[in-house]
């Protein structure tokens, strides 16, 4: 609350998350640790919630499926360079638009334009080479 006086109109979200992430890098340059990775399984219900008018075994392939992707991608994204990683969530997990972005990053959105494709590219590649090791390793 203490930099409500420094909103000026625009993007209320992006304002708040660029007050949010400032605030999160001086926390964290000033206590350094080990991070704690977010296992979204822990904190996701959907996954109980089982339509009874499946087929059970299929029902369960499916989540099992499901929660391999998630893992493949959540370790891909944590592989990603700081910058990267977050232009990314911001734009697909928080559906943020590229001038809510350039706001929040106080950055022009070619930039934002050009990371997120960047991201999006080294994101790909590390997820078609760890889906051909998996491939791999079901065959032996």
């Amino acid at each position: 609350m203490k930099y409500f006086g420094t909103f000026k109109g625009g993007s209320a979200k992006a304002w708040l998350l660029a007050i949010v992430r400032n605030a999160f890098y001086d926390w964290s340059s000033r206590n350094r640790h080990d991070a704690v990775p977010f296992d979204e399984n822990t904190m996701d219900g959907n996954e109980a919630a089982l339509d009874p008018s499946t087929d059970i075994a299929e029902d369960r392939l499916s989540l099992l499926v499901r929660r391999r992707d998630r893992e493949m991608v959540n370790r891909a994204i944590a592989t990603l360079p700081v910058d990267a990683r977050e232009i990314l969530v911001l734009r697909e997990l928080e559906e943020m638009s590229y001038q809510e972005i350039a706001e929040t990053l106080a950055i022009p959105m070619g930039t934002v334009m050009s990371r997120l494709a960047r991201a999006r590219d080294v994101l790909r590649k590390k997820l078609v080479r760890e889906s051909g090791r998996e491939k791999a390793g079901a065959k032996t």
